[in-house]
């Protein structure tokens, strides 16, 4: 009876699809005669909708046009972008393809921004060579093989990856006047990060009443992870399954409440929310974490490496007395070297316009003009070039700072691509130098499972019922807002356990293992 449901659900929605796909009014505009680009015919003047994620900066609309007045004289279309805020996209990004919103762009990654749950709905495009080669021929040249492999669901990429790969790794960005109060000369060990913490929740009177980190959906889960040398199950639920990245023969999945260490987690997560770390509306709240630190709310916050300097350039800027810096409390700890499918764009696969989405694709990785417009900025306005090779920065760099925004993430090109100049370095620019010659040697080791992606298409109901568990009692369990650690810990293995996670867990085996018997 289930599978019966099941498979009525799935025709229900794909009817639905149908209907609201031929029900779409165009937005199409007057024609161009004999207009063509890379000899598809293009006469039809149109207009594209790209969702991303994030927000956009305050000169943002300025590039936008700009990149537009471009791509109208090349494929005769314009891009209206939309962005779906931190806050919000958890909920919103899967509606646009339950209500079937009328869109053709979108951002993606797998873990983090909804990549496999999209493809098991089948909701994007596939990208063929076929497809990709006769639309966009420049992405194909420029987007190496093994990124199209990283993206690989069942042999089929369905998004376009980057252009680049980085080493990476999470910092925190810090109230360098606070450490100064505190004694504390640097951190690099996460005790370091407990204990200037505690010394912030314990100096509210020093300190105007600002908070360790001002809001906090998850604690320090990920910094758990990396201690217990974990890495996240692509295509999972969450932060539920995962591997031991130094055991190269071992490619079960690990099941995190079956983990000795995750009731001390949670206990620990309890003790710091009670001490003040983050607020205790941080759940509810729509505030992100680089926003309450920018507002003196929070004495710090954790991100990648570059949106970290991004913003505390911005600190620097309007807070000079801070003495804003960043810390990597994990320093010598394993780092990664970012996936080019750590941001990608795809296409709807539902979109009435998927060839010239493709083609816009193309412009936005191929031409110099717009990929510099995206990732930089205005030139001369929000940056410089020194010797054609550097970026300096200006004046009006945080009103569109470098790579701040989607796509900036995902169309790198080599090509195009600029090394910031610093003639007169700050504090973190310097650090930033050093902390990334240490993680040079500290280069996580090779594993089978880091290009594996789970294709949920057979458990589509098990996931869908875990992901609505997430809110209701992972989520407070992670943060130490849960109360009773043991009796929330028991309540989510019952909830887990009656949404099918085991059936998760059988799926993920299964295919691993027929993944690894053709490596």
């Amino acid at each position: 009876m289930k599978r019966i449901m099941l498979i009525l659900t799935m025709l229900i929605a794909v009817s639905a699809m149908v209907f609201a796909t031929g029900s779409r009014q165009s937005s199409s505009g007057p024609s161009t005669p004999g207009m063509t680009y890379k000899g598809h015919d293009v006469s039809q003047t149109i207009t594209l909708v790209a969702y991303m994620l994030g927000d956009l900066h305050p000169d943002g609309q300025q590039i936008i046009d700009r990149v537009n007045t471009i791509l109208r004289s090349t494929i005769n279309a314009t891009i209206e972008w939309r962005y779906l805020s931190w806050s919000e996209h958890g909920t919103r990004y899967p509606l646009l393809f339950t209500s079937q919103d009328d869109f053709d762009i979108i951002f993606t990654a797998p873990q983090w921004a909804h990549y496999e749950s999209t493809v098991g709905m089948g909701g994007f495009e596939p990208m063929t060579q076929t497809f990709v080669q006769r639309f966009a021929p420049d992405v194909w040249n420029i987007i190496p093989a093994e990124a199209w492999d990283q993206l690989k669901i069942n042999g089929i990429p369905y998004a376009v990856p980057s252009g680049e790969a980085a080493l990476r790794s999470d910092v925190n960005a810090v109230r360098g006047d606070f450490m100064e109060m505190a004694g504390i000369r640097d951190i690099s060990t996460f005790d370091q990060l407990i204990s200037f913490f505690t010394w912030i929740a314990n100096n509210q009177n020093r300190t105007g009443g600002v908070s360790p980190l001002g809001a906090s959906t998850g604690g320090f889960l990920y910094n758990y992870f990396r201690q217990n040398n974990l890495q996240l199950l692509p295509g999972t639920p969450y932060e539920i399954l995962f591997y031991n990245f130094l055991q190269p023969n071992n490619t079960r999945v690990a099941y995190l409440l079956d983990q000795s260490w995750f009731r001390q987690y949670c206990l620990d997560m309890k003790r710091y929310f009670e001490a003040g770390f983050w607020s205790r509306d941080s759940l509810a709240s729509t505030s992100t974490y680089q926003e309450n630190f920018l507002r003196g709310q929070a004495a710090s916050f954790s991100w990648n490496i570059g949106s970290v300097l991004n913003f505390l350039q911005q600190a620097d800027s309007e807070h000079p007395n801070w003495k804003v810096t960043f810390v990597d409390p994990e320093l010598t700890g394993y780092k990664w070297v970012e996936d080019y499918n750590n941001n990608n764009l795809a296409i709807n696969a539902f979109s009435r316009k998927k060839e010239r989405a493709m083609m816009a694709l193309n412009e936005l990785y191929s031409n110099r003009e717009i990929n510099r417009l995206l990732r930089y900025g205005i030139e001369g306005v929000h940056y410089n070039v020194v010797n054609q090779l550097y970026y300096q920065t200006t004046a009006q760099s945080n009103r569109y700072p470098v790579a701040g925004n989607a796509p900036a993430w995902v169309i790198k090109n080599p090509a195009f691509t600029l090394e910031q100049y610093i003639p007169n370095p700050t504090v973190y620019q310097l650090k930033e130098q050093e902390v990334r010659k240490v993680w040079e040697r500290n280069k996580a080791p090779s594993h089978p499972l880091t290009r594996f992606t789970l294709d949920t298409s057979n458990i589509t109901t098990q996931i869908a019922m875990i992901n609505t568990i997430q809110e209701q009692y992972f989520t407070p369990l992670i943060s130490g807002m849960a109360g009773d650690v043991d009796a929330a810990i028991a309540t989510l293995r019952t909830q887990l356990d009656r949404a099918g996670i085991q059936d998760v867990i059988n799926e993920a085996n299964r295919q691993i293992q027929s993944y690894m018997s053709r490596r």
